[in-house]
């Protein structure tokens, strides 16, 4: 019994044995492979310190490229600023100088204004007459001719309503109208209406001797009218005429030289129509005897 007790002891002073040899043998093993690990990191710490020394360098030298590049670009501002603010003063004053020369400008135009206000307004007056006198030119068709037809033709118009107003009275078949004008050779023209034959208008010279005489003596009272505006006429003389009136004209005729010889007019009537010594109160008589000589009697 002493002897496995002896056995048993060897035996596991051996197993402790190994397992202290496997034991030292793993914590060499492991030793090394820590020493390794450190000298891994030591390496490692190496070279970041030496990439930190790089970049710090690095830095440094990016600081000092910024500073000068800071410095460079301050002292170029600053020239483009002084370069600006003296062409801005230059500007300015060039903008001065201008301003006032269009102030003078604009004083010498208003003084010049002023100085001609006048002249202007008699000028625009001037062109006023101007262009009516062209425009009357124009109407009248630019020669003297057309001006002396222009105004008979205004003379004429004026005439024929004073001819109808009489032509009223003693012959409301019948009035008087100038033709639209055309052209200087149909300026004077005037027709006669008759409103007996639907009112149309045609020439005198289609009228029968009796609406002549109407038409004579109606222009002829217009014109004593007429002329009167500027001389006074008391008298009208009527020679021949009547023996182309029918009873019934003639009476209205005679009665109208009546009615005018109540405005105080003076009638004279030359005729041979025998009707008429009747309706004339006071008369002059001439009777021919021979060898030239004639009797004249009143009655």
């Amino acid at each position: 019994q002493h002897g496995n007790i002896d056995l048993k002891i060897a035996k596991l002073m051996d197993n402790v044995k190994n397992k202290f040899i496997k034991s030292r043998e793993e914590k060499i093993v492991k030793k090394s492979q820590l020493k390794e690990s450190i000298e891994y990191l030591r390496s490692d710490i190496e070279k970041s310190r030496q990439k930190i020394v790089e970049n710090q360098q690095r830095r440094e030298g990016l600081l000092k490229d910024r500073d000068i590049i800071l410095g460079e670009t301050k002292e170029l501002i600053n020239r483009i600023n002084l370069k600006n603010e003296e062409s801005l003063r230059d500007n300015k004053d060039a903008l001065q100088r201008e301003k006032g020369s269009i102030e003078q400008r604009f004083d010498k135009d208003r003084e010049i204004r002023e100085r001609n206000r006048g002249r202007v307004a008699e000028i625009e007056k001037e062109k006023e007459k101007l262009h009516n006198l062209n425009t009357l030119l124009q109407l009248l068709g630019g020669t003297a001719d057309s001006f002396n037809i222009y105004v008979q033709r205004l003379t004429l118009i004026e005439l024929i309503k004073l001819a109808n107003i009489h032509l009223q009275k003693f012959a409301p078949r019948y009035r008087l109208k100038m033709y639209e004008y055309k052209n200087e050779r149909e300026a004077l023209k005037f027709g006669l209406i008759d409103f007996y034959q639907i009112g149309v208008l045609r020439e005198i010279d289609t009228s029968s001797g009796g609406e002549k005489f109407i038409i004579s003596l109606a222009l002829a009272l217009g014109l004593s009218e007429l002329a009167s505006k500027n001389i006074k006429i008391k008298s009208l003389f009527i020679d021949e005429g009547f023996g182309t009136l029918d009873n019934r004209s003639l009476d209205i005729v005679i009665q109208t030289l009546e009615n005018l010889k109540q405005d105080d007019k003076l009638i004279g009537i030359i005729s041979h129509v025998e009707s008429l010594k009747d309706r004339i109160a006071t008369q002059i008589s001439i009777k021919k005897m021979g060898n030239g000589v004639s009797l004249v009697k009143i009655i």
